[in-house]
């Protein structure tokens, strides 16, 4: 076995990845800190498909630390994040096609806290990293 590059690479803003998470059929989910994927603009976030880049919508507006791949929905994991509908969700957000908050996110006091794993288990999605709580209105941020 030999390692070998994924096209061009990153680059771009501090042009570190902090987290993948792959699929099945062979897609490689990136996220991290970064502009270009390749030759493609990428917000923090891309697609390898094993030949070429692409990006999930419009990226993302902060460095992703965590990703987890489900079926036919990415969940990245961050502190707080602006999705391209104007709306903020703190934690954890989702890629299905479209970008959603999962839940009412995760809060603590002044502070954002940094979701730096994620995992999907069956329906339920399960971070961990800094401190935080989860909103007791919608118990399934819980889980």
């Amino acid at each position: 076995s030999r390692w070998s590059p994924l096209g061009t690479g990153i680059g771009g803003g501090l042009e570190r990845v902090l987290a993948l998470g792959a699929t099945e059929g062979g897609k490689l989910f990136v996220g991290g800190n970064f502009n270009t994927a390749g030759s493609v603009q990428a917000s923090n976030t891309a697609v390898w498909d094993g030949g070429s880049w692409s990006t999930l919508g419009l990226g993302i507006n902060r460095e992703v630390s965590s990703i987890a791949v489900g079926r036919n929905v990415v969940y990245l994991g961050g502190s707080s994040f602006t999705l391209p509908t104007g709306q903020e969700a703190r934690g954890v957000i989702q890629w299905d096609g479209n970008w959603s908050g999962l839940g009412d996110g995760l809060v603590t006091g002044r502070f954002l806290p940094q979701v730096r794993a994620l995992r999907v288990d069956d329906k339920r999605v399960i971070a961990a990293g800094d401190p935080f709580v989860f909103p007791i209105a919608d118990e399934r941020a819980s889980r």
